[in-house]
């Protein structure tokens, strides 16, 4: 097994702003749901401020998986500030691997930092970013992912989640090792991602941003609708003109008419735990 890279960079990975829509324009046909939002993504683009702003048309990859949570009963995971997502992928009808994500978040980059979720897998990454939610709320994570994984390799339990990340989970310290992990909230959903469904070009140094829909149905019924964009932050800083644009762009997705939803669920994992008894769900 590999030696295990250092997971303790300052700079970040990538930045991905996201909003969550109605779902009642993309129920009945979510192709056509998309063409149409694809059209008032492109509409921005030539309002006067953001005229240099280019959206194309990208190359879909889309792909199916199964997802859920895990957690603790009394949500202590949830409740420090941590996600633990499966990702079972499905093709042609049948589960297949599994990813597993463990995901730190904190509105301070100097707390984020400080977490380590390094592990000893060529099937693994760690990353630093930033996730960005309407109206402009910043949340800063560290990540780490383990791919290639079977259902049974999913942990079971805090004993085998801390033999996973040895050097991690500081904030969870407190939780008994013999304290069960279980899919949160009895929840899964049925996750079909469309990336690439649009490329923008915001200029110098944010060049090919890849922008794409991610849906979540349950029991045949989509239940979340969500568009994102993401920006590769890995090369370093980014003009503050381009930055502007971006920005202006984000906020230009929140008018009137772009279909932002008003549920008090900003993000995926805040509607999968909808039902957890959360002292403070704004850090989801």
């Amino acid at each position: 097994m590999p030696t295990d890279k250092k997971c303790s960079s300052c700079r970040q990975d990538r930045r991905e702003d996201k909003v969550v829509l109605w779902v009642d324009p993309f129920m009945n046909d979510v192709q056509k749901g998309m063409e149409k939002y694809n059209k008032k993504i492109k509409a921005i683009a030539k309002k006067k401020p953001l005229k240099k702003v280019k959206v194309r048309k990208g190359n879909i990859e889309k792909t199916t998986q199964k997802v859920w949570y895990l957690d603790t009963k009394k949500f202590d995971c949830y409740n420090n500030d941590y996600s633990l997502r499966v990702r079972q992928e499905k093709k042609k009808g049948k589960l297949g691997e599994v990813e597993f994500n463990v995901k730190y978040r904190h509105p301070d980059p100097a707390v984020v930092n400080g977490v380590n979720l390094k592990y000893t897998t060529k099937h693994s990454n760690c990353k630093y970013e930033q996730d960005v939610v309407p109206p402009f709320e910043i949340k800063f994570s560290r990540s780490g992912t383990i791919e290639k994984l079977s259902r049974s390799d999913v942990p079971k339990n805090m004993k085998q989640l801390r033999k996973i990340f040895p050097k991690g989970l500081k904030e969870l310290s407190d939780v008994p090792n013999k304290k069960k992990l279980k899919k949160a909230c009895d929840f899964d959903a049925k996750e079909v991602a469309y990336k690439k469904a649009l490329m923008i070009d915001f200029g110098r140094g944010l060049k090919d941003v890849e922008a794409g829909f991610n849906f979540w149905y349950r029991n045949k019924k989509l239940v979340v609708a969500e568009f994102s964009f993401t920006h590769d932050l890995s090369k370093g800083g980014i003009p503050r003109k381009t930055a502007r644009r971006a920005y202006a762009f984000f906020k230009a997705m929140q008018c009137p008419g772009m279909w932002v939803s008003t549920d008090k669920a900003a993000t995926k994992t805040q509607f999968a735990y909808r039902c957890a008894n959360k002292k403070d769900s704004s850090n989801c």
